[in-house]
């Protein structure tokens, strides 16, 4: 915890936390990560506390309080994106009570097995040691966005560095393309049927037509706005690459990786992105109604830059 901004009747505190995961009201524990396999995410959490003089609401004591200088320190606001932080024992604390009082074998069977969890986790160890992997869900996710924004769903080249992100082959894209300023990701959770979750985040600025370079006007709004597309990962036992005429003999031991399962949305490519594809497609079209298009669509992205 540090102190973060202090004057002389409020202050900022920071807490930074590391955390394994978040526990809901059926006690299942989904495990969070980032970019490292089975190590807790940092967390902040931001407070905001008040002293003597700053509000009228006080009680006469605390009036009293602040006229001698004795006026304590108060948490006027603080922000939880994960709710409520308790520590591993704490954790193991409440969800043996709360496992002991309930009827529901729902509720006891998740107790059971995030207690196996959180013990493994106090000592030390990782929660779930047969999921061990080299690459995260938000890993994958992160590499697949970056390819997918510099274009790799339009090209042969950029499907085939795709496809051992995927369960299911990614394929040439023609269609609706949207064009984006970057893009965020959130933590990825994983529950304990070995399923994860991360979400991109994008501010979409236009949708082209891959073909035509169509941007249709008025169909986002000026400035753009926030998009969210939801992945959805599973673990699988993916052999390891090799290369052509190696004997296969030994692919059974190959470890598991996560691969994206649902089908992916449409094409979010950057603007610079954007402005390459464009120009290479106004250069080498023959259609008078395309290169307008494209030209069009340069100067719109254009702007962006």
């Amino acid at each position: 915890m540090k102190r973060d901004r202090v004057e002389a009747h409020a202050a900022s505190i920071v807490a930074d936390y590391a955390m394994f995961g978040t526990l809901d009201a059926s006690l299942r524990f989904t495990r969070v990560e980032g970019r490292r396999p089975q190590a807790p995410t940092p967390q902040r959490r931001d407070l905001t506390l008040v002293s003597g003089g700053v509000r009228d609401r006080r009680s006469p004591d605390d009036r009293a309080r602040a006229a001698s200088g004795r006026m304590p320190w108060k948490i006027e606001s603080h922000r939880d994106p994960f709710g409520h932080y308790v520590g591993l024992d704490a954790g193991i604390r409440y969800v043996t009570a709360a496992r002991e009082t309930s009827s529901d074998p729902v509720i006891r069977g998740n107790a059971d097995r995030t207690l196996r969890a959180l013990t493994r986790l106090a000592a030390g160890a990782p929660s779930q040691p047969e999921s061990i992997v080299s690459k995260t869900p938000q890993a994958v996710v992160e590499e697949f966005c970056t390819l997918d924004a510099d274009g790799g769903r339009m090209t042969p080249a950029g499907t085939r560095a795709l496809s051992p992100l995927c369960v299911q082959p990614v394929s040439l894209y023609r269609g609706t393309i949207t064009v984006v300023r970057d893009f965020g990701l959130s933590l990825a959770s994983i529950a304990d049927d070995n399923t994860a979750g991360v979400a991109a985040e994008y501010i979409a600025l236009f949708e082209m037509d891959s073909e035509s370079a169509n941007i249709e006007p008025g169909r986002l709004p000026p400035g753009g706005i926030k998009v969210r597309n939801d992945f959805t990962l599973i673990l699988t036992n993916s052999p390891p690459p090799r290369a052509l005429g190696d004997n296969v003999a030994g692919e059974a031991g190959a470890s598991p990786v996560w691969k994206i399962d649902r089908p992916v949305p449409p094409p979010h490519i950057t603007v610079g992105t954007a402005i390459r594809y464009v120009t290479e497609l106004r250069d080498k079209t023959t259609d008078d109604r395309i290169r307008k298009n494209a030209v069009r669509a340069l100067a719109s992205l254009k702007l962006q830059k």
